[in-house]
Order: structure tokens, then C-alpha cells, then sequence
């Protein structure tokens, strides 16, 4: 089943204080339904699977509330401040919250703290650059050295009010490039279109204590 999460530039760069009409919405127009469990799939699965989803779906509206509220009392400019100082942060405090490990990445990062785990990154290379409308995402659980995990990844598309902050470098506003030099002096996430695929949002949770240490 293709799943594509139409949330706007929040989740790796910025984002439209009031969004237009027309705008994606930040969560899909279905609520995503809790995991069933099918054949031998253990209780825990399903449940850890619908809890990975909930802590992903929450960190998209807790970034997206923030930089929202930021750029309607301050411009696009002030949304630098947000993603630099205080994305990580809110991401920590929903992780801590919901215990489920959150983040954001792509191929092409803005903060380097974005970096992917290595089952996101194989799949953003897996993507590579393409419309996000053919990117497909997952919950799946996956068994790595005998303990598993219920994962979680959401494509990110970039919507026409990405392109604010992340579309061909000579149309950027002068503010914008002048905060992306001040907070970002290493970005490499202009140069998109509308539609292109942009990352992703994810989230993993732990379904077996760690091994005890000797």
C-alpha cells in the first residue's frame, strides 16, 4: 500500500504560517488504523507498531504547530530559529515522551543532526530523487541480532510552500538565503520542485530489552 504523508517543509526546513486552500494537509486524510495482528504476529508487535505510528504522526504536528505559530507572528526568516534551535530539542522531549526513537532525514540534509540510521538511509537510497508520489513508505518489524523492532517511515514531499525555503537557490528571498548562510553554512536542501520527494519521518521502538551486559 503506498503511503505519503503530505506534511509541509516543518519537518526538514520550514514551513507557511497560515496555510493556503490549497495547501497538504499535515497528516493524511484517514487516520491511520490501529495494526492488526495477522497469522503468528505476537500481541506486542501490533501494539508497538500502532505506538511507533502515533509517537511519528505526533512529532509532525508538534514541529509543524511550532514553526507555524513562529511564522505568523515573525516571517519565514524567524523559522530558522525554530529548525536550529528548537527541532532537535522537540524531537528529543516526543522520543522521551512516547519512547519510541523519531527523527527526520534525507538525502540531501539541511542539519547534519538529521542524519538517517542505516535502515532509513538504505531506504532513501533505495528512493533516491523521484517524485514523492512514487516513494513508498512502511510499518513493518524488523529482527536485527535476535531483538526486534517496530519501524515506522513516512515519506515527505515537498509542497508548494517548501519551495520558500527549499526551491532553486536564485528564487529564495534575500532573508532566506542570508538565515540559511547564518544557521545552515553547509546546506544542501535547495534546488527542489514541488512534488519531489524531500526525506523522511520515522520512528523505531524496541520490543526486547537489550542483551544484559556480562
Amino acid at each position: 500500500m503506498r503511503v505519503v504523508l503530505l506534511v509541509p517543509l516543518v519537518l526538514l526546513g520550514c514551513g507557511r504560517a497560515t496555510p493556503p486552500a490549497d495547501a497538504p494537509a499535515d497528516t493524511p486524510a484517514a487516520a491511520t488504523p490501529a495494526p492488526k495482528p495477522v497469522g503468528h504476529q505476537f500481541e506486542p508487535e501490533a501494539a508497538g507498531m500502532q505506538t511507533a505510528a502515533r509517537a511519528a504522526a505526533q512529532l509532525g504536528t508538534t514541529l509543524k504547530e511550532r514553526l507555524v505559530s513562529t511564522m505568523q507572528a515573525e516571517g519565514p526568516a524567524a523559522a530558522f530559529e525554530v529548525c536550529a534551535g528548537n527541532a532537535q530539542g522537540l524531537t528529543a522531549a516526543v522520543s522521551k515522551d512516547t519512547g519510541v526513537d523519531l527523527g527526520r532525514s534525507s538525502l540531501r540534509l539541511r542539519n547534519p543532526k538529521n542524519e538517517a540510521p542505516p535502515w532509513v538511509q538504505a531506504w532513501l537510497d533505495e528512493q533516491g530523487e523521484r517524485p514523492a508520489a512514487d516513494a513508498v513508505g512502511f510499518e513493518r518489524v524488523d529482527r536485527v541480532d535476535g531483538r526486534r523492532f517496530a519501524r515506522v517511515l513516512r515519506p515527505l514531499p515537498v509542497a508548494p510552500p517548501c519551495l520558500v525555503c527549499h526551491g532553486p537557490a536564485e528564487s529564495l528571498a534575500p532573508d532566506v538565503r542570508a538565515g540559511l548562510a547564518t544557521h545552515y553554512p553547509e546546506d544542501r536542501a535547495v534546488g527542489y520542485a514541488a512534488g519531489a520527494l524531500r526525506g523522511a519521518l520515522y520512528g523505531e521502538l524496541a520490543l526486547d530489552a537489550p542483551p544484559a551486559t556480562p
